[in-house]
């Protein structure tokens, strides 16, 4: 009854007449005649005049009266004339079916000549007849019922069954049509000469002339749609429209071309439709398939895309934004197509929010570094542009306190503008009084904080109905990076990882990489397409979440085992072990020293120790030196030590690294104990020695490239940490690729080390001169 009881038809009534039939209602099989002109109101109603755009139309209403539950209305007007820019010619299209259910939908159309026809999404073709010279189109369906669709659609998904027809046989008459509308000045106004003449002496190059002509009609010339008539297709004279200062889409553009033309650069208008898009395609040839009018330049072999309505666009000739709108009919003499069109869709963000800790558990400060590019560069600074900054920072700060309550502000919100190569940032600074909290009440002395990349979540949407038949549209082109760093107080127990997931449409890494005292949380999120079908929205939630659930991270940190973290106590277990280790060592060196291998040389010739073997002595004789000064100056045998890295609830809590630990001080005893033997025997020039060379090597190079790497993998170690553990682990290798080769084949080897534990009675000394 509320939507029944009002009649509204609307019409231009710069060249169309509204006349009404009948208005009647049919109750209990009684008809009540309800057309009254007196009752009929018409008003002006501009139903798009928050986009700037006035049409002129007129609404007829009629407020029906005494409408009861089960009356059945009926009424029927005509609306005679034609818009005359269309100099006689007719295009339209008819919907066969909508959201809503219809008991009898009849198109009829008499044309005097052939249409084309053309049926959209399953819809049957009309019948065709001939009627007294006329083609009769008749298309004609009962109980139709409602097509149902999804939300959250792309602009240009169609899911109604639709006929269009049109006289127009290509879009080659359809430019022809616009060509005859697009005219420039014979004699331009004074002032847009004068203007034209300022560009040309200020720069010389085409593609600066280009920018100056683009920048001027996007910033100077305001956007004002008059569209009554024929003001909806054809645009007013660019002196006209330079005078007055605004101007529409066509009016703006035809005004660009009009300027660049004087300049020397080749520049067409070209009609796009901004809801169709790639899908205008399908449509026949028609002036009413367009919505927009944009610029097509030419210059240096290149084709360039601009839309003269956008205001405060930055970025150079080649990289300005411009939109996926498929395809542009050019309008120009040699047109005979639709023309594809190559966007460049540079559009991304990076949002980089960075939290000082001085010390856990008190107040942090955070600022936050937000750069954009392209598409989202312009339309930030179209905000800005418009907004009261003091009023915005308010804004910014209230956001950003739904993550972090208790927020205040350090710094005014600020922002830099560079406008040549589109890069717009912003620049937030906040103190967070209550970043730690006591997540759990029976346990006191534990401290937790959070954070979350809240304006990269904003950007995750997920369809409400999951179960479609429709695709579903997503924010194309978008490419969002978040980053999240934390400058910590102290060293923290934290593993890097790195996490990729692609999905239909889109694809997100994520990575977190410790260095020292330095946390850093990594997010790009990236859309492939600009929709997802039908078949993959289940594929696509289900990634989707998954990228949802990985946003956000937690620090948690133990007061309590911090607090023993400090000082000495004696960690009787480690001396215990190390009396073990040493023992077996002690025990393992008596098996080493009386292995008695048969010598190399057997000739009953030796030489004394020389050469090259004084150094290497030497380096047996300090080694165990060194490594017993570093056994008592690492914290093997403090227990507040030991304790932190064992106990989950510090922050330093890590058992790998406390194995490590028990492993490292094994290996030093060992190896100190095989020195000392070594040595023994080396100064003995005992026949064991060369294999014993190669055993103390191999068991070097196996460790310290062992521990590097898990030190690596942990990301214990600071940059230089890691250089100077590689050059360790070289300078190892190389010893081991010099010695281990001399011990094996220098003859001086063979024929000094030929001792035994036990010398047998037919075994003679033999001395020659040592030459």
């Amino acid at each position: 009854m509320q939507q029944g009881s009002e009649i509204e038809v609307s019409y231009d009534p710069t060249y169309q007449k509204l006349a009404f039939h009948e208005v009647k209602i049919i109750r209990n099989g009684l008809v009540i005649n309800k057309l009254d002109p007196a009752k009929f109101k018409v008003i002006q109603r501009e139903s798009s005049k928050e986009s700037y755009i006035y049409d002129g139309s007129l609404l007829a209403l009629l407020i029906l009266e005494d409408i009861r539950a089960g009356d059945q209305i009926e009424y029927s007007f005509s609306i005679t004339g034609h818009n005359p820019i269309y100099g006689g010619r007719f295009a339209s299209s008819f919907y066969l079916n909508t959201y809503e259910p219809v008991d009898v939908l009849s198109v009829r159309i008499i044309s005097p000549v052939e249409l084309q026809t053309k049926m959209l999404n399953t819809a049957t073709a009309p019948a065709v007849t001939r009627e007294n010279g006329q083609f009769l189109y008749h298309w004609y369906g009962e109980h139709l019922t409602a097509v149902t669709t999804d939300n959250d659609t792309p602009a240009w998904y169609n899911p109604y069954p639709q006929m269009m027809v049109s006289q127009y046989q290509s879009w080659e008459e359809v430019s022809q049509w616009a060509l005859k509308n697009y005219t420039f000045p014979v004699k331009p106004a004074q002032g847009l000469t004068d203007q034209i003449n300022k560009i040309r002496a200020e720069v010389s190059q085409p593609s600066e002339r280009l920018e100056k002509a683009l920048q001027f009609v996007q910033d100077e010339i305001r956007y004002t749609g008059l569209e009554a008539g024929i003001g909806g297709y054809k645009p007013r004279n660019p002196s006209v429209v330079f005078e007055q200062r605004f101007g529409d889409c066509k009016d703006k553009s035809l005004l660009l071309c009009y300027m660049l033309d004087a300049l020397g650069v080749q520049a067409s208008p070209a009609l796009v439709s901004t809801t169709d898009r790639r899908a205008i395609v399908d449509q026949l040839p028609s002036p009413n398939a367009f919505n927009h009018c944009v610029v097509q330049v030419r210059m240096g072999g290149e084709v360039y895309w601009y839309d003269p309505t956008v205001s405060h666009q930055g970025g150079r000739f080649r990289n300005r934004y411009f939109g996926d709108l498929g395809y542009a009919l050019v309008i120009k003499p040699d047109t005979r197509e639709l023309t594809r069109i190559e966007p460049a869709r540079i559009s991304r963000t990076e949002v980089e929010e960075v939290f000082t800790l001085p010390d856990v558990g008190g107040p942090v400060e955070l600022k936050v570094t937000s750069r954009y590019h392209g598409y989202e560069a312009d339309q930030l600074r179209q905000s800005f542009a418009g907004a009261n900054l003091k009023e915005t920072g308010k804004s910014y700060l209230n956001y950003t306190a739904k993550t972090y309550p208790q927020l205040e502000v350090k710094e005014s919100l600020r922002y830099e503008d560079d406008r040549q190569e589109n890069i717009f940032t912003t620049y937030e600074s906040y103190g967070i009084t209550n970043f730690w909290t006591a997540p759990d009440t029976t346990r006191p002395g534990k401290l937790e904080c959070s954070v979350y990349p809240q304006t990269l979540r904003d950007k995750l949407f997920v369809p409400s109905t999951k179960i479609r038949t429709a695709p579903f549209g997503l924010e194309y082109p978008l490419h969002y990076e978040h980053t999240i760093r934390f400058d910590l107080p102290e060293a923290w127990p934290i593993e890097n990882k790195k996490e990729e997931i692609k999905g239909p449409g889109i694809n997100f890494t994520s990575h977190v990489d410790y260095q020292r005292e330095k946390l850093t949380l990594s997010y790009v999120y990236r859309t492939t397409q600009d929709h997802v079908d039908a078949r993959s929205t289940a594929a696509f939630v289900k990634k989707q979440t998954e990228i949802i659930n990985q946003l956000g991270y937690s620090l948690t940190y133990n007061q309590n085992a911090q607090a023993t973290a400090s000082g000495f106590r004696v960690n009787w277990l480690m001396v215990l072990l190390v009396l073990l280790f040493a023992g077996g060592t002690v025990w393992g060196a008596l098996k080493v020293y009386n292995y008695d291998p048969e010598p190399a040389f057997t000739s009953g010739y030796k030489q004394e120790i020389g050469g090259w073997l004084y150094l290497f002595g030497f380096g047996l004789l300090v080694r165990p030196v060194l490594q017993l000064v570093r056994i008592l100056s690492n914290n093997y045998f403090n227990w507040n030590h030991w304790e932190a890295l064992t106990n989950q609830s510090s922050s330093s809590y890590n058992p790998l690294l406390a194995t490590m630990l028990v492993t490292e001080l094994l290996y030093n005893i060992v190896t100190m104990g095989l020195c000392c033997v070594l040595f023994l025997l080396f100064v003995r020039r005992r026949s064991s020695v060369p294999v014993l060379v190669m055993v103390l090597y191999a068991v070097s190079i196996a460790y310290v490239c062992l521990e590097t790497y898990l030190l690596w993998d942990m990301n214990l170690l600071s940059e230089a940490e890691k250089r100077s553990g590689g050059i360790d682990v070289i300078k190892l290798i190389i010893n081991a690729a010099i010695w281990i080769p001399y011990f094996r084949l220098s003859v001086r080897v063979k024929e000094t080390f030929v001792e035994t534990l036990r010398v047998p009675e037919d075994r003679q000394e033999i001395y020659r001169p040592n030459y």
